[in-house]
């Protein structure tokens, strides 16, 4: 099965979704051959991926020739990345879905892989850039043979909206390579003693994380370890700086090369990670503390799957949010138990292989593609219910 992907930007430029694409397409590779649709004429080599650019993506007036030039290359799958502000300002790009209509009608199979489907209705801003979001996905859903949704109660949400459309949940994998680094030896290079308890938060202080949680969690341990060390990878260092006790050890690191993040979680014991309205499987930052056999502690809400939901309490920890005395107590439990920590941390690594791993991953989408190619291919579908 030759899969083609569509995304506007790969590795070195940051973007989550574009390290997804990067990923899943090294991991689709070992089954079949794989080109990558982008913006980039400069990008990091992916072995035994091929990349190809025929115009801006992320641009209207320049998308012209994708149609053309990806129905030239004769794939039997285009696999559109979709987040709406990935390809264009405000999310609005009225010429991808008329660019995948024509793909879609010149025999190219269409798969839609939403990251994120459109902006909630909260404010009349919020109600204009949703309504152009909802045409967008809309129109692009109608051109697709089948829907994956990167959290199962957005696919749950869309299958019942979508009856005669192919809707699937496809979780999100990690992006931070595991060096399996030992323990030991990654606390010696980041001169961490051994009975320092490192607990460790990784990603961005945006709104969608619960940063005060971190906060609160942080105090509630140091009743019984005074020997902590607080160790922040990516953006979110000054904000916690600022919310912690000044006497706190706190590492700032930065953003890191995807090595040294690895390096970095292996020195850890404990990985803090909560999220507004639930952590769900399109947070790869979470994913990364299960693939490195971290005992890691999240919360749960609306947009936390089932199979999350089902393995609460053995591979990982998770506290309803909302509730911050919980996750400070969960993170109390984890810090004082080193076996049962230990034991957390060990399901967690083999759950995220068993159904996480990028390997797993790839495996399921293309045994929804297969299962789909044996289907009749069907005409687009004009008068699907509102989104």
């Amino acid at each position: 099965m030759n899969i083609h992907l569509l995304y506007p930007v790969l590795p070195p430029v940051v973007d989550g979704i574009g390290d997804y694409t990067r990923c899943l397409a090294m991991a689709l590779a070992d089954q079949g051959p794989v080109t990558i649709w982008s913006n980039q004429h400069a990008y990091a080599p992916i072995e035994r991926v091929s990349v190809r650019s025929a115009c801006e993506i992320d641009r209207p007036r320049r998308m012209g020739p994708l149609a053309e030039a990806v129905v030239g290359q004769a794939p039997d799958w285009l696999v559109v990345q979709y987040n709406p502000f990935s390809y264009g300002k405000w999310g609005f790009n009225p010429a991808l879905p008329a660019a995948i209509r024509s793909i879609r009608k010149a025999g190219v199979r269409m798969a839609l892989m939403v990251h994120e489907p459109y902006v909630p209705f909260t404010d009349w801003r919020s109600v204009v850039m949703g309504s152009w979001h909802r045409w967008q996905l809309r129109a692009l859903i109608a051109s697709s043979d089948v829907v994956f949704f990167s959290i199962a109660p957005w696919a749950d949400t869309f299958r019942r909206k979508l009856p005669r459309k192919r809707v699937e949940h496809l979780p999100v994998g990690s992006n931070i390579p595991n060096i399996h680094a030992p323990r030991d030896l990654a606390r010696q290079a980041l001169g961490i003693e051994d009975d320092v308890l490192v607990v460790g938060v990784f990603g961005s202080a945006h709104p969608s994380r619960r940063i005060g949680y971190v906060k609160h969690a942080i105090d509630a341990i140091r009743v019984r370890h005074p020997k902590i060390r607080v160790m922040s990878i990516g953006t979110a260092g000054q904000v916690l700086r600022q919310q912690l006790d000044a006497s706190v050890v706190l590492t700032d690191t930065g953003v890191l090369p995807a090595a040294a993040v690895s390096a970095h979680f292996s020195a850890m014991d404990l990985y803090l990670t909560p999220f507004r309205r639930g952590v769900s499987t399109r947070r790869g930052s979470f994913m990364v503390g299960l693939q490195h056999g971290i005992a890691t502690l999240s919360t749960s809400g609306e947009h936390t799957d089932a199979i999350l939901s089902d393995h609460a309490g053995a591979a990982f920890m998770l506290s309803e949010d909302g509730d911050v005395e919980a996750f400070a107590r969960q993170a109390v439990v984890l810090a004082n138990d080193t076996a049962f920590r230990n034991r957390v941390a060990l399901e967690g690594q083999a759950f995220f292989e068993r159904r996480l791993s990028w390997p797993q991953i790839a495996t399921q989408l293309v045994q929804v593609l297969r299962e789909t190619d044996a289907r009749p291919k069907s005409p687009r579908i004009l008068t699907e219910s509102a989104l």
